[in-house]
């Protein structure tokens, strides 16, 4: 085989990789940028404030509080991690950021175990590339202070354990 050639059918492989370094590198500049990167951001911080000292999220509205249509859950976990660590953008973007890990874990394991080919890390590789180099255009969500990449994470293992194929799964 040419070298050419080798190069044509590594090309998808070393772009995976490229695009996976690349958003890497974006959540380490972002991650402890000290102000809102999406308009949301404030009020997510806001939602897991008043449950860490213990008032109600959904109010009537007011001047002083709007809440948002989201489910409770991410601020959550926000509000129970501030037990440990400061309820600023970071902590925010750390549990979006690992949300997006697992989304893309699941994306290379569901490919990886779906192609039945003795490469397929290969193809569960460019999976995942493809997977996070929607980054832009999914409105650069997977990093921010919000539940949605942590939402797509869990639902992405729910996925990916159904390719399992255990005796205990119910399909």
């Amino acid at each position: 085989m040419s070298p050419f050639v080798s190069l044509l059918r590594l090309s998808p492989l070393l772009l995976a990789i490229y695009l996976i370094v690349v958003v890497v590198a974006t959540f380490g500049a972002r991650l402890f940028y000290p102000f809102d990167l999406e308009w949301m951001e404030g009020g997510m911080l806001t939602h897991a404030w008043r449950l860490a000292h213990g008032e109600q999220l959904y109010v009537v509205p007011s001047a002083e509080f709007i809440p948002f249509i989201y489910p409770p859950g991410y601020p959550a976990l926000l509000a129970w991690l501030s037990n440990w660590f400061e309820l600023d953008y970071p902590l925010g973007r750390a549990v979006s950021i690992a949300g997006t890990v697992l989304s893309t874990v699941a994306v290379f394991f569901t490919v990886r175990l779906a192609s039945n080919h003795r490469s397929g890390w290969r193809y569960g590789l460019i999976g995942a590339g493809v997977w996070v180099g929607t980054y832009g255009a999914t409105g650069a969500f997977m990093d921010i202070v919000r539940p949605d990449a942590l939402g797509v994470g869990l639902l992405s293992c729910a996925i990916a354990f159904s390719f399992l194929r255990k005796s205990w799964a119910p399909f």
